[in-house]
């Protein structure tokens, strides 16, 4: 049995009025089990305690329900009733309950049960409240059915529950509702704003654009096929669904200008009221397998810088730099291996080398005007070793890829891209030699131990088109290969066998969203969100040997 946490009743008695205290009445010896079992159940729920004394007491009234249970009333008419001051609250009329739900299409009545008995009695008007059975006397901690105030007082606190609910209503332990919907939606959204002029002519210009990928809705609580309104008992109700999502949905992502969100709402409709509302974010994850990318992402990338220092006529011998890496396609969880070569001629001192995993995000507006805009993180960085004047230095260093967003393209209003940022710090006057190496991150990594796969023309993604609504499926859907970006299609999109599943995660330094907006007036129980990614533990993983990196001739020195 429930118990209402938004307020108690408290009983107001008659100045002057004397206890009435009345025996118990004798109970039917064919009803005594079940009375007896009711008692022993009131009493277990906390509903009746049982007392030794009491100025005020009131017999029974056995009343045998329609399904064959039974309950138990207090006669309070024999003197507690008369003693009470009556609580005015008028109960609404047909009238008014037609016309709170007049534009609903969908009707569901829910009936409480044990209504009465979900709400508390203040603790100085318990004591009013004792029956007299043939079992002792109890005393009610709930609101019983009887005294004349229980009608208007649950009506009181049931309006006061639901008020501001659009195409609901109630009727003392009857509540109305229109119909109850599930809402599946994503979007992308960007804004920002950048101020333009001098002067007086100096203005604020806003840049903003959306787009739309996802649009569902269904019907969880409604009218029956006969247009009879459907009743709804009282308890927790479950509803499982399916969604099918197309196979062209962005990478969900919370930034500083924008942002692709994907959330599921359940709405209660109420006629002529806001509606109530619970809002949940989830993920959605673009898969990136590495696997089917350009097979350039397997071949070894070298950056390479070879530089001289100079001070007015004089300059030095040259600095050799070299940074290496096996391959350019990863997944979060896994590192990245550089092999850093410093051959310094020059009579000047390295301190060391700065290496960034850099974060590159492109918002794309397209109101008032197409513009973007771009941040830069840095979300992995280490100061590796230098090297003295005259020396070489060759050591290797392991950057782990933390859990971010795969790279996205820029086909949605969002594109995320990374690079290996190195900076090499010379002490003295002159320029530090940069480099820089793209990366791919994914969310299955490669295999060297590539499976046969087949060239064939890159295919359509299949899934709802952008101008379609994606709609409920209920059951399994069969998968389909998806296309890659160098024309190769491996059926299978799963991490090899000898690599766990990944476990999905907050993304790195990612805060909580509040994914409420203006339409949700009356939200209820609403999460902080924040999007979650594939990460992977490659913890004793034995990886297959990497491919030998090809020899190539040092670069000519640059001034």
């Amino acid at each position: 049995m429930g118990l209402c946490t938004k307020g108690n009743v408290t009983l107001q008695l008659k100045e002057k009025c004397r206890p009435v205290f009345c025996p118990k009445r004798p109970v039917a010896y064919a009803m005594l089990d079940a009375v007896d079992k009711e008692l022993d159940r009131l009493e277990k729920l906390g509903v009746i305690t049982p007392v030794d004394f009491s100025d005020w007491a009131a017999p029974i009234v056995v009343v045998r329900k329609a399904n064959g249970q039974i309950r138990i009333c207090g006669d309070y008419s024999t003197g507690l009733n008369g003693a009470l001051h009556p609580q005015e609250y008028p109960l609404p009329l047909p009238a008014d309950i037609f016309a709170r739900l007049g534009n609903c299409t969908h009707f569901t009545q829910i009936d409480l049960s044990d209504a009465f008995l979900q709400v508390e009695i203040a603790e100085q008007s318990r004591k009013f409240l004792t029956i007299n059975t043939h079992k002792g006397l109890y005393s009610y901690n709930r609101l019983p059915p009887g005294i004349k105030v229980a009608p208007a007082a649950f009506q009181q606190l049931m309006d006061k529950m639901l008020i501001g609910l659009r195409g609901v209503s109630s009727y003392m332990d009857d509540i109305i509702i229109g119909e109850i919907t599930l809402r599946i939606v994503g979007y992308s959204n960007v804004q920002w704003s950048e101020k333009r002029g001098q002067g007086r002519q100096r203005r604020t210009v806003y840049y903003t654009a959306k787009r739309d990928h996802l649009s569902s809705m269904k019907v969880l609580v409604g009218a029956q096929q006969n247009g009879t309104p459907t009743e709804l008992p009282a308890g927790e109700h479950i509803y499982e669904f399916a969604c099918e999502l197309p196979s062209h949905l962005p990478t969900s992502f919370e930034g500083t200008y924008g942002h692709c969100r994907y959330t599921a709402q359940v709405v209660l409709d109420r006629p002529w009221k806001f509606n109530i509302t619970h809002k949940i974010g989830f993920t959605v994850v673009q898969p990136r397998d590495l696997n089917l990318q350009a097979p350039s992402i397997r071949l070894p990338s070298r950056m390479e810088d070879a530089r001289v220092f100079c001070c007015g006529f004089w300059r030095t011998k040259p600095l050799f730099v070299k940074v290496t890496v096996p391959f350019t396609g990863y997944v979060p969880g896994q590192a990245i291996p550089l092999t850093i070569d410093l051959h310094n001629l020059s009579s000047r001192i390295i301190e060391g080398v700065n290496m960034k995993l850099l974060q590159e995000i492109t918002y794309h507006a397209e109101y008032p005007a197409s513009k973007t805009r771009r941040e830069t993180h840095t979300i992995v960085k280490h100061i590796g070793d230098g090297v003295a004047p005259e020396a070489q230095k060759q050591y290797e260093q392991r950057l782990v890829v933390p859990t971010v967003i795969p790279t996205c393209g820029d086909q949605n209003l969002i594109s995320v891209a990374y690079r290996l940022h190195m900076t090499v710090r010379v002490q003295g006057c002159g320029s530090d030699p940069v480099l820089e190496i793209p990366l791919i991150i994914g969310t299955i990594p490669l295999m060297f131990q590539q499976p046969a796969t087949v060239a064939v023309p890159q295919a359509t993604a299949v899934g709802v088109s952008s101008g379609q609504q994606a709609g409920f499926s209920f059951g399994n859907s069969s998968g389909n290969s998806l296309p890659s970006a160098s024309g190769l299609v491996r059926e299978q999109t799963l991490p090899p066998e000898y690599l766990p599943p990944p476990t999905y995660e907050e993304a790195m330094n990612a805060a909580a969203v509040v994914i409420t907006d203006d339409t949700d007036t009356n939200a209820i129980g609403t999460k902080p969100y924040v999007p979650l990614y594939p990460s992977y533990n490659f913890n004793d993983i034995q990886w297959p040997p990497l491919p030998p990196m090809p020899v190539q001739p040092p670069l000519p020195p640059k001034q």
